[in-house]
């Protein structure tokens, strides 16, 4: 295998080595059949839903995915022969040399914390390591740039924002491939480790950094803003997990999961209510554990109780209504559901690690319906994490472990 993977790198670089004389390199265009895939997904992402129609939740239909590589590919015939040859490109990418750029989508977003800052200039290459590095490129595919996506939300434009602590990074990805960034934490950067994300009506992102115990704010273009929940240089939450935004009201909802509090800000940072604590608070909500939180149209849902519980509050986040997702008792370190969000009917879909499936339920607790499974092909999930429903219902799933994000979205038939 080594033998062959040698040849295969010392043909494509003659190849590389006879085409430098003969043409010059340009940036790197979009595939001549692009215009019919963005027609494609153009169609998709402008079908507005019909006011009278109900959700059929026999069939919901895979719109198309996010791979490993940033890329959305809308399902084909060959959609299972697609998944299979990206993840062959992963294994066998091992195999290339470190020195080899295999032209992973979109640029790079240092954000350091000062007074650090990047130590040198990216190197230019030459014409010949160009030339070599597209053609491994386009033998073993892009560099994979999502490992570990957990929570995701989207922005006026349609890009998909994602939460990746196990870059740790938040990616930005438009599904044509024209503004995809992504924005770098770790050491000497202000982001550490990125939990929930939210986006406000100007595109602004906002991330929830439980190292930290910040909410990180950056603009459209990547560029860090401001921190909230900074008071005198420290920061006034534990451990901020799930977030959400009020985009018309211009509010943002933090849970802050150790101190059992969900905390509203207006979007400069200013503190405008506390709720919870573990003790019986004045809107009647007391929470043990709150991870994850998602705006309906009338009220906020939160996951709570080790993730064992819905709880229903109206905007104000006055009590109305809870139940229990599980009649047994499940260890702390054992949490099966993980991910949140509420469709156009109000309906509550929970993602569940432990099943490999979202879980549909009425804001009654009815459980209404359930999508996907164990596995590794379209449709399947291996440990789901994150999810987000878009205005159009767009139902956005983090496949953690699969390192992809699939974008379903059910049909509709009138009442």
């Amino acid at each position: 295998m080594q033998l062959r993977s040698a040849k295969n790198l010392v043909g494509a670089i003659a190849v590389a080595a006879a085409l430098t004389s003969a043409v010059a390199v340009s940036q790197e265009s979009h595939p001549a059949g692009s215009r019919s895939d963005r027609a494609s997904f153009d169609r998709l992402q402008a079908r507005a839903l019909r006011r009278q129609a109900a959700p059929d939740y026999r069939t919901p239909k895979l719109l198309g995915v996010y791979h490993p590589d940033g890329k959305f590919r809308t399902p084909s015939r060959f959609a299972h022969l697609v998944e299979y040859n990206v993840r062959l490109r992963d294994v066998r990418r091992s195999e290339v040399p470190s020195f080899i750029d295999l032209k992973p989508v979109g640029r790079v977003v240092e954000d350091f914390e000062p007074p650090a800052h990047a130590q040198k200039a990216v190197q230019k290459h030459s014409l010949f390591a160009d030339v070599r590095d597209r053609i491994v490129t386009l033998a073993y595919g892009r560099q994979s740039v999502l490992q570990s996506p957990t929570h995701v939300t989207t922005d006026s434009k349609q890009r998909l924002i994602i939460s990746d602590p196990g870059e740790p990074a938040i990616h930005v990805l438009d599904p044509r491939g024209k503004h995809t960034f992504r924005i770098t934490g770790g050491h000497q950067h202000r982001m550490q480790s990125p939990n929930g994300v939210a986006v406000d009506a100007d595109d602004n992102i906002y991330v929830a950094d439980g190292t930290r115990g910040m909410v990180l704010v950056y603009d459209a273009h990547g560029q860090f803003r401001r921190y909230i929940g900074e008071v005198g240089g420290e920061s006034m939450l534990q451990n901020p997990t799930g977030i959400a935004i009020d985009r018309r009201a211009g509010r943002l909802y933090v849970l802050d999961s150790p101190a059992a509090e969900l905390i509203v800000f207006d979007l400069e940072g200013r503190v405008i209510s506390r709720i919870g604590d573990r003790r019986l608070s004045r809107t009647g909500v007391k929470f043990d554990n709150p991870t994850e939180i998602a705006l309906g149209r009338d009220g906020v849902i939160v996951l709570d109780d080790h993730a064992s519980r819905i709880q229903v509050l109206d905007r104000e986040c006055r009590f109305v209504r809870s139940f229990n997702l599980r009649n047994v008792l499940v260890p702390p370190d054992k949490i099966a559901e993980a991910g949140l969000a509420v469709d156009s009917t109000g309906n509550i879909y929970v993602s569940n690690a432990g099943s490999s499936a979202v879980k549909i339920y009425s804001q009654a607790g009815q459980l209404l319906a359930s999508m996907g499974r164990a596995g590794s092909r379209p449709q399947e999930f291996d440990l789901p994490s994150g999810v987000w429903i878009d205005a159009s219902d767009r139902i956005y799933v983090a496949d953690t472990r699969n390192s992809r994000v699939q974008v379903f979205q059910f049909s509709r038939e009138l009442r």
